[in-house]
């Protein structure tokens, strides 16, 4: 819940050999983690690494993500306006929550009023604060001294399908978190249907969107379109900050790599498309001592 595992195994060997190890990666996200704690090795590095390249052909824009935060809340205060931010419930919510709790603390937000709908999103987020071991230091340190840090004055949480409605009609000036990430169901899908044609209202992206979804048309300059069989205009203004995602780019995969403690024999890429694993392999080949192998569906890798 909390971060991502990675899963090793150790397997005996026939010929009475030290145990293989096979390390299946999680998620591999950013390594400048602004909510976890930096995460720890075993002692050797793993014969086979299984790892995940989702971003491997891309790296992020480096962005002051607080800053530009705290612009848009400025300006939608100012302007009366709602800010509507779909957010997955895992990851992506705890992190701006973290950053909207800074600018609580900042004087930015002055009372107004940030909603968080979605009832596993909240849950979620208690569990921070129950595993202060797990946090970046500053955050451990706040747990420590019995304060949340992903809560703050201006938060309400919304857990049932009556108070997410209760906030619809809103014309002043708020940020409304609901899933899904992607805008294409959940809560979020509903607050959008309702306001994207009025120009007081903020869509604000926190990360990728998929193509042939609703967000990634939003993002791409859409200004016409369809929510549940309604044809909508869109007058919103959309807001985005890169770089928010639960996996890391190129350089944070790379560098997770060279954090071990040696190099593995032998890393197979998975869970990327063709392009991303390609272009990771020769980075990979160009910083590690690792054979790289992309391996197709069902094929079988030898351990040594």
């Amino acid at each position: 819940m909390i971060g991502a595992a990675s899963i090793e195994l150790r397997v005996q060997r026939t010929n009475g050999m030290e145990p293989a190890r096979v390390l299946f990666s999680g998620d591999v996200g950013p390594m400048e983690n602004p909510l976890l704690a930096p995460h720890q090795w075993s002692d050797c590095a793993p014969d086979l690494l299984v790892m995940e390249s989702t971003n491997g052909a891309r790296k992020f824009p480096q962005v002051d993500q607080y800053q530009l935060l705290v612009e848009i809340l400025k300006e939608a205060k100012a302007k009366n306006q709602r800010v509507l931010a779909p957010v997955f419930a895992l990851g992506r919510a705890q992190t701006i929550l973290q950053l909207l709790a800074r600018a609580s603390r900042d004087g930015v937000l002055q009372g107004m009023p940030v909603y968080l709908d979605s009832a596993m999103a909240v849950r979620a987020s208690e569990l921070y604060a129950r595993h202060p071991n797990l946090l970046e230091e500053s955050l451990h340190r706040s747990c420590m001294r019995g304060t949340n840090p992903l809560h703050f004055p201006e938060l309400h949480t919304l857990m049932s399908r009556r108070e997410s409605e209760s906030i619809d009609r809103i014309r002043t000036a708020c940020v409304i978190m609901a899933g899904s990430g992607f805008c294409d169901a959940g809560p979020i899908l509903r607050h959008v249907k309702l306001a994207i044609d009025q120009p007081d209202t903020r869509i604000l992206f926190t990360g990728h969107q998929l193509d042939g979804l609703l967000g990634h048309g939003l993002l791409h300059g859409a200004t016409r379109v369809e929510i549940n069989g309604a044809a909508l205009d869109v007058n919103a203004k959309i807001d985005r900050i890169a770089g928010i995602s639960g996996h890391g780019d190129a350089d944070d995969l790379l560098a997770w790599v060279k954090r071990m403690p040696g190099s593995p024999k032998t890393i197979a890429l998975v869970h990327g498309a063709v392009e991303a694993r390609e272009e990771f392999a020769t980075i990979l080949r160009q910083n590690v001592s690792s054979e790289v192998r992309l391996p197709s569906l069902g094929e079988s890798l030898h351990v040594e």
